[in-house]
């Protein structure tokens, strides 16, 4: 029941990561992510985590690791636009948005932001950092929440 394990860490470290205890959050994904290996939501809590922590550089490195293994999961860009934005580094989270407009649509761009923003199911992505950076791309300042 090892697997089980990981799942309960990751859920722990999820909630834990909504209520603001970042550091606690990056203490069970830590211990979910040998249980649970290279999964796409353990990656990316993870990385949110260490954002809001404030460990900007990790965060980055760890999202950039993720999306070679995992090009076509969304959340990530979503995740190097906002960890961007919070190192005061627009100018990265722009060319991180650009990236993500070669892969994806506008209109999948602007849908994945209502899906995955702002959404406890996910990882803590916050709309309204991110929508500056890709209000250049779309018409997301028009989009209601």
């Amino acid at each position: 029941r090892t697997r089980d394990n990981g799942r309960y860490l990751n859920l722990k470290g999820h909630i834990l990561l909504w209520l603001d205890h970042y550091e606690d959050a990056l203490a069970c994904f830590k211990d979910a992510y040998p249980l649970l290996g290279n999964k796409p939501n353990v990656l990316l809590n993870s990385a949110v985590a260490l954002s809001l922590a404030g460990y900007h550089s990790k965060a980055e490195n760890l999202l950039l690791e993720s999306i070679e293994h995992f090009p076509a999961e969304m959340p990530f860009y979503f995740a190097l636009i906002e960890n961007s934005i919070r190192a005061n580094a627009v100018d990265q989270g722009r060319i991180y948005a650009e990236k993500m407009s070669k892969l994806f649509t506008i209109r999948e761009i602007e849908e994945g932001f209502k899906a995955f923003t702002d959404n406890p199911q996910y990882a803590p992505l916050h709309a309204d950092p991110i929508r500056l950076v890709l209000n250049r791309l779309t018409a997301l300042d028009d989009v209601d929440n």
